[in-house]
């Protein structure tokens, strides 16, 4: 069965996996559809170099699965707008769970959580209500869930941001073995725990995530950038007066400063002046009289 084969979307149960490189995500996705659908790498390089996804009925259910490429390695954090429209479109139907797939025998580090709850919240506030940790390598610890809870337990209270994202998660988690080696009967075990929790999410949240409501809240993301950009140039422009303002009246310091410091006149320098300015008056008319008794005699 075809991934893009119509069908009513109430009977469709659809995931995302989303990992890092190398978590065992398409190994998980194979595990879910009960076959090799997708290729699994053997090396630190994705396989996956696209969102890929297959339909298959499986233990009774139509099952969609759609493996995303290596969204939480550093580089891509920040998964581009693009990427997340190609995923939802693989998606017509909507998405009922995302799971993210994390290994079990590795330590985790503050900045991987906060990359995993960053990528899940890139396709809304509302997508950790739908998200689901996978852990991986669960032959790690003998595919012992009580002995792994008790590691979980006590790594969330070493790593505060791991507690936090499985809190933001709703302490959603199974552990999974997708090995060769694995005993199926187990395997089976574990797939029917993932698939009640994400029968769950469903129930919880009955309306499916939909590639609209990704439009919808980049479109609120974009007025809310915005409205910031707006504010900080509004926040621009008043600094920019205020700085005016000061440098004006720095100026109108100095200019005082300046005059103050001029050496001001006394009273036999002023008394001089008016002296100059009398006779030059006076002198005047005597000058010109001379002149007319010249001529007149002359």
């Amino acid at each position: 069965m075809s991934a893009d084969q119509p069908q009513d979307s109430s009977q469709i149960t659809t995931v995302v996996l989303m990992s890092k490189t190398g978590s065992g995500k398409s190994s998980l996705a194979n595990t879910l559809l009960n076959e090799k659908s997708f290729e699994v790498g053997n090396g630190m390089r994705s396989q996956t170099k696209q969102c890929e996804a297959q339909m298959r009925t499986v233990r009774g259910r139509s099952l969609l699965v759609v493996d995303t490429p290596g969204t939480m390695d550093s580089k891509d954090v920040n998964m581009p707008q693009g990427e997340l429209l190609r995923t939802l479109n693989k998606c017509p139907c909507g998405v009922d769970a995302f799971l993210v797939v994390a290994r079990a025998d590795v330590r985790f580090t503050n900045e991987e959580c906060q990359a995993i709850r960053q990528t899940v919240e890139v396709f809304g506030p509302e997508s950790c209500k739908r998200a689901i940790v996978v852990f991986s390598r669960g032959d790690h610890f003998d595919n012992d869930i009580n002995e792994f809870k008790e590691e979980l337990k006590a790594a969330r209270g070493e790593i505060p941001e791991l507690d936090k994202m499985m809190k933001d998660f709703g302490d959603r988690y199974v552990l999974m073995d997708n090995g060769k080696r694995c005993d199926p009967g187990m395997q089976e075990r574990q797939v029917a725990s993932l698939m009640g929790l994400i029968d769950e999410v469903s129930k919880l949240n009955p309306s499916k995530y939909l590639k609209k409501d990704l439009e919808k809240q980049t479109e609120e993301r974009k007025r809310r950038e915005e409205a910031e950009a707006q504010k900080q140039r509004d926040e621009a422009k008043k600094m920019d007066k205020m700085k005016a303002k000061v440098k004006l009246l720095e100026q109108q310091q100095q200019l005082l400063s300046a005059q103050r410091q001029q050496p001001q006149p006394g009273f036999v320098d002023i008394m001089s002046s008016i002296g100059q300015g009398a006779g030059a008056i006076l002198a005047s008319p005597v000058v010109g009289v001379a002149k007319l008794v010249d001529s007149a005699f002359g």
